[in-house]
């Protein structure tokens, strides 16, 4: 019965990840603004592939939404209810890229310059902390990272997965003017030079790189 479904603890709120649906069918994610746009988003992608919209479809929705994120979010998830370690690890990157981004709204959402973005993702191509950890695209993160940066790109976005020193996916931190407050990041990063403490400008972080990064060999296309 859908009365036992998970809920959302906060149906307002937008969760991590933001508002998206995988449609069973069709396997294409659908995507909304809050979670009545989501809802009539998934049932016109339904109409539109003469798939029938159940009459619990809203409810179905919100429960995939409730097992795709943080169990602290949701509401009546049962006893005996198992999170892979796939899904822990989705929880535990969205959580920190939302609390990235939040942390960047309230400081202004202040974008770096186009060139500093590309610099710092070049540098962060070939990086050991460069964690394909999760498919962005297969989640859907990537839209939702755009819907944050007013979907900015770099050449290197392919190559860009999670940055292992602080869970945050790099599609978001290379673009964001925000200062970092511990230092847990190798030599050669970025972000060192972005530290609180250091009051650097972020426009003028990372020396120009003598030619374009290359990939290392083997790397993953995505």
């Amino acid at each position: 019965m859908t009365s036992e479904w998970p809920k959302l603890r906060y149906p307002n709120m937008e969760p991590p990840g933001g508002w998206r649906y995988k449609d069973v069918k069709t396997g294409l994610l659908v995507f909304g603004s809050n979670k009545t746009e989501l809802i009539r988003n998934c049932k016109e992608h339904r109409r539109a592939n003469s798939l029938p919209i159940p009459d619990n479809f809203d409810a179905y929705i919100e429960r995939y939404i409730c097992l795709n994120i943080p169990p602290e979010l949701v509401l009546g998830l049962s006893e005996d209810h198992v999170v892979s370690e796939e899904a822990l690890t989705l929880f535990n990157v969205t959580q920190k890229t939302d609390d990235f981004l939040l942390a960047w709204k309230q400081s202004g959402q202040k974008l770096v310059t186009q060139e500093t973005a590309t610099l710092r993702a070049g540098t962060c191509l070939n990086c050991s902390r460069n964690s394909k950890s999760i498919c962005l695209t297969c989640q859907g993160l990537d839209i939702w990272i755009g819907g944050w940066t007013g979907q900015r790109k770099t050449p290197y976005d392919r190559h860009l997965f999670v940055c292992a020193c602080d869970g945050v996916i790099l599609l978001a931190s290379v673009h964001t003017n925000i200062s970092y407050e511990k230092d847990v990041y190798p030599e050669h990063c970025w972000k060192r030079e972005c530290i609180k403490s250091k009051s650097v400008d972020a426009n003028k972080v990372g020396a120009k790189p003598a030619s374009a990064p290359q990939l290392v060999a083997g790397a993953s296309s995505g």
